[in-house]
């Protein structure tokens, strides 16, 4: 739960939606995402995407009502989310978007990380995403990413598919070969063997990135290896391209049968220069998921009785934040409630914190204790500390 408890905050709980719970705002609640209502879609985000989508070229209906569904998130954090601490991280269910409801049943819900650019954000949506599923029946799931990078670093690489395309142009059916000249990026998702034969054979986007861009995709899989999430990296995997997209994910869940596809589960970007294009005064960093739950666990909803948690966690250094999911989930699991900052690095940031809202614990993860999988347990009154095995965790909170 992250710790932001600000006069400005208060006055915005009215737009908080904690009367009607389901699973899975539970799940995002202890992963640090606020609960709020749907923010509808206007109609200015309506024309605002529509011209957008017009001026870069086009876009089917699948792309616009996305593109869309980013635009109102950014648009309530503009309006409601601005004066509290970033970055802010918020959860909806079932967004009121006409394009995006689901025949048949089911529901969706989104998950946002607004205003911070650090590998974390990526981490913590999908880590909260794969619990949503799992709590809610899923198995077999993974996830499938790439990063795109930048608009320089996404430029290069247009440039060599197009190239690409071009040189093999021989090789693809008459309607494909049509298709690379319109639009390259489509063959991406052409099922023609001879398209499926050339993608294996594609430049990958991730080797145009920059170096920062790289240690960045680079944090994201190490936050995955380390929460134990099965992935594989898609280098055809390009997301929204009108959001300009940098890391793309989507969370499948793998066929029951051999030869079905994977299903698709759930899909997230990040991005940043929406914000700018939606008429704000300059970029803004948002890590986004949209994902869709079944029938069967559409509306398990019950009233969701939360404690203000007493325990503030507190990570410094690289291993710490590895870990700092992991041992989140332990907690969860426990159901013990605690604030976080992950974002934060400082400590004395992350201390002033937990003693500004007098929560009695706090919980220290460094390197050293991140590699003996350990933390330390300060009372904050006492300031007295002793430490801890993680496996001892749960049982040793509980007894306080």
């Amino acid at each position: 739960m992250r710790a932001t408890k600000t006069k400005s905050e208060r006055e915005k709980n009215e737009y908080f939606h904690f009367g009607d719970f389901d699973k899975c705002a539970e799940v995002a609640l202890y992963y640090g995402f606020t609960p709020i209502a749907p923010p509808p879609l206007s109609r200015a985000d309506s024309t605002k995407t529509g011209r957008l989508l017009h001026e870069a070229g086009g876009g089917g209906e699948k792309e616009l009502a996305e593109v869309e569904a980013r635009a109102a998130i950014i648009r309530t954090f503009i309006t409601k989310f601005t004066t509290i601490p970033q970055p802010v991280s918020l959860y909806c269910g079932d967004p009121p978007h006409p394009r995006l409801r689901r025949r048949g049943g089911g529901r969706r819900f989104e998950l946002s990380v607004i205003g911070t650019a650090k590998s974390i954000a990526e981490a913590t949506i999908i880590k909260t995403a794969f619990e949503i599923f799992k709590e809610n029946g899923y198995q077999n799931i993974y996830v499938e990413l790439n990063s795109t990078g930048d608009s320089e670093s996404f430029s290069r690489f247009a440039r060599e598919l197009s190239a690409f395309y071009r040189k093999h142009a021989e090789h693809l059916p008459p309607p494909c070969r049509q298709t690379a000249r319109t639009d390259v990026f489509a063959l991406l998702n052409c099922e023609h063997e001879k398209c499926l034969s050339l993608r294996e054979e594609m430049p990958a986007p991730v080797g145009f990135l920059s170096e920062s861009e790289r240690a960045h995709f680079r944090e994201v899989l190490e936050f995955l290896e380390m929460l134990e999430i099965p992935y594989k990296i898609s280098s055809n995997l390009i997301g929204n391209r009108f959001l300009n997209p940098q890391t793309v994910f989507e969370i499948k869940a793998a066929p029951e049968t051999t030869g079905d596809k994977p299903s698709l589960l759930a899909s997230g970007s990040r991005f940043s220069a929406l914000a700018r294009k939606l008429g704000w005064r300059h970029d803004l960093p948002v890590v986004d998921l949209l994902g869709t739950l079944g029938e069967g666990s559409a509306r398990k909803r019950a009233v969701l009785k939360v404690r203000k948690p007493s325990v503030y966690f507190i990570q410094l250094g690289y291993e710490a934040k590895l870990k700092s999911l992991m041992v989140i989930e332990i907690l969860r699991q426990a159901r013990i409630p605690l604030y976080q900052s992950l974002t934060r690095d400082k400590f004395l940031s992350q201390i002033s914190l937990a003693e500004s809202m007098n929560i009695p614990y706090c919980l220290i993860m460094g390197q050293k204790e991140a590699i003996e999988n350990s933390v330390i347990i300060r009372h904050m009154q006492t300031r007295s500390q002793e430490t801890v095995p993680i496996s001892e965790l749960p049982r040793y909170l509980k007894n306080l």
